[in-house]
């Protein structure tokens, strides 16, 4: 229509310039942000819903920059941190969906990087004995994700939760840290959101 938008970028770059506005060794990490963060988003007119699906939400977001060797732990530990959540608050969780990369160009074209990070998910969910399906497309164009999937009172599935390993961020904003051998050394970030919007939750 005649709608004026303005582009805001999402949390994540805030997130990392506050990461990146101190010097940071071994002893430091990982280093965890977390906000309850205003975002906007342009969807079309005809899949707004309620306030499932909506323009401007409430995220409770947060990013954790961790050593590559502390991955698997945090990543279990924001698991078990949800279904906490989810028993607190009486949330039944319908599946966990490994989302991952699709052929297109809308994701970061390093074969490397996704193999890495999808490896680290999986093994996780492996260890987990939480059943879980993999589906391809359903990836952040920077990395996958551990996506947990809910159903409402009509039966549409929708993510609530999500988990993801990033190691393209960490390259592109040239984030390091220090080792205990002295050396500069590359983190990985893992965005995750623990129940989603407030609209949404409710």
């Amino acid at each position: 229509g005649d709608e004026q938008l303005v582009l805001r970028p999402s949390n994540c770059p805030h997130h990392i310039l506050i990461y990146k506005a101190v010097h940071h060794s071994f002893r430091d990490m990982p280093v965890r942000l977390a906000e309850l963060g205003t975002m906007f988003r342009l969807e079309r007119s005809g899949v707004l819903g309620g306030l499932s699906r909506v323009r401007a939400m409430t995220l409770d977001d947060a990013h954790v920059f961790a050593p590559p060797e502390a991955v698997a732990s945090e990543v279990r530990g924001i698991l078990a941190l949800t279904q906490h959540a989810y028993d607190v608050l009486g949330i039944t969780a319908h599946r966990l969906r490994l989302s991952l990369r699709g052929a297109d160009e809308h994701y970061v074209d390093n074969p490397r990087m996704w193999d890495e990070a999808e490896q680290a998910l999986r093994d996780v969910l492996a260890r987990s004995g939480m059943a879980w399906d993999e589906e391809p497309n359903e990836a952040a164009f920077y990395g996958p994700k551990i996506d947990v999937q809910v159903r409402d009172p009509r039966g549409r599935e929708e993510t609530l939760s999500t988990v993801q390993v990033d190691l393209h961020l960490p390259e592109v904003f040239d984030l390091e840290y220090q080792s205990s051998s002295g050396d500069r050394r590359r983190p990985v970030i893992i965005h995750r959101s623990l129940i989603s919007t407030m609209e949404r939750l409710t």
